[in-house]
């Protein structure tokens, strides 16, 4: 085997070595997101299920594909796993190009920032309402309020207007309190809500989850891009050495 050769089987192990890991990952991702689908769509709309089960299935795919690419770098003059997995990773490139121009054209097509305003408005306006639907809505906001520490849609004083916490303050006649989710964690304790003068966050939620979608879309799609060329990188090094 030369120098080359060896090389090349060097930076197929470490490739795929990596996609394992990103593949893995990528499950985790879509179990979670299909664990938590009902709270997510509340707020993100119905494309989260979608997204959860593409996350799964290329998941799924790319630890296949990371075995049969770890399998030819490793044993040499086996050349069936180099076959499927330039066979698999010619299937996940045009699906990852087909994807990519879907992505492109939805972004285009649809105004997913207001269409999540929307969405964000809805949820707080429902929020506490009776029945499993919004018992859902009521549970999405208590995730982000804690989560991404913020409180009311655009500020902590939307708990006593109407206009925007209409079931909890026009049906429950809840104006006077908070939601124990808006209680900064300092001071979290069940009940929290009610005691006067508590300590809650004073951001609104709906500028803190565009900028949370904001940040993470930029993340994965700079590490979409970096696997994209891995991809291609392995597929051209498999292509070479599945002919020695």
């Amino acid at each position: 085997m030369g120098c080359g050769t060896a090389i090349m089987r060097l930076v197929l192990f470490v490739t795929n070595f990596i996609m394992a890991l990103f593949s893995i990952a990528l499950i985790a991702i879509g179990s979670w997101i299909l664990v938590h689908v009902d709270e997510l769509q509340s707020i993100f709309g119905d494309g989260v299920t979608l997204l959860g089960v593409c996350c799964l299935g290329v998941g799924l795919l790319l630890i296949v594909l990371s075995v049969t690419g770890l399998c030819g770098a490793c044993v040499q003059g086996t050349k069936i796993c180099l076959i499927m997995h330039i066979f698999l990773l010619g299937i996940l490139l045009v699906g990852a190009v087909a994807g990519s121009v879907l992505l492109f054209y939805y972004s285009a097509h649809d105004d997913i920032e207001s269409t999540l305003r929307k969405n964000v408005a809805t949820a707080f306006y429902r929020y506490g309402d009776e029945g499993s639907a919004s018992e859902t809505v009521t549970e999405a906001i208590d995730f982000v309020q804690e989560n991404l520490e913020c409180c009311g849609r655009d500020t902590s004083t939307d708990w006593s207007n109407q206009t925007v916490t209409y079931n909890w303050v026009y049906t429950l006649k809840k104006s006077h309190q908070y939601p124990d989710s808006c209680c900064h964690y300092t001071v979290k304790k069940t009940g929290c809500g009610k005691e006067n003068d508590i300590k809650v966050y004073k951001e609104g939620c709906e500028e803190k989850i565009e900028d949370y979608v904001d940040r993470w879309s930029h993340s994965v799609a700079g590490v979409l891009i970096a696997v994209f060329l891995l991809e291609v990188l392995c597929f051209i090094f498999s292509i070479i050495l599945s002919k020695k």
